[in-house]
């Protein structure tokens, strides 16, 4: 986490440098995460959306992946739990994803979104509650 935001311009440098990165490449530089860390922390993005967006889709859709993998038998039980309406997971992957491009700032919920991005599985044990949850 970042104690202190004296390193602004190194984040943004490395945020600059994140978004000409080929969409393929998903590492996340570690000033990037605690940067992350420091938003889940403060609820202060401390820069525009349009710089944040591919940090965030990223990160958003890597957790994804991770907490599918980690969970595979869940994944056959999202689309047969009783009184809950059927999830399929790559349904629910592209809807978030495009409603997350759609935002033309940071969603009013992102200091929650960081937490959840960070500890997925804090809140969260199966992957639709928390794929519902982002």
């Amino acid at each position: 986490y970042l104690r202190n935001m004296d390193n602004k311009e190194d984040i943004l440098d490395a945020l600059n440098e994140f978004e000409k990165k080929p969409t393929t490449d998903t590492e996340i530089p570690q000033i990037l995460e605690q940067y992350l860390q420091h938003v889940a922390k403060t609820g202060k993005t401390l820069f525009p959306w349009l710089k944040l967006k591919k940090l965030f889709v990223t990160k958003v859709d890597t957790v994804m992946e991770q907490f599918k993998e980690s969970s595979p038998a869940e994944m056959l039980q999202m689309e047969t739990v009783p009184n809950v309406e059927p999830v399929r997971y790559e349904d629910m992957r592209k809807r978030i994803l495009s409603l997350m491009d759609e935002f033309q700032g940071a969603p009013f919920t992102i200091q929650r979104l960081c937490e959840l991005l960070l500890e997925p599985k804090k809140h969260y044990k199966r992957c639709d509650k928390f794929l519902r949850g982002i």
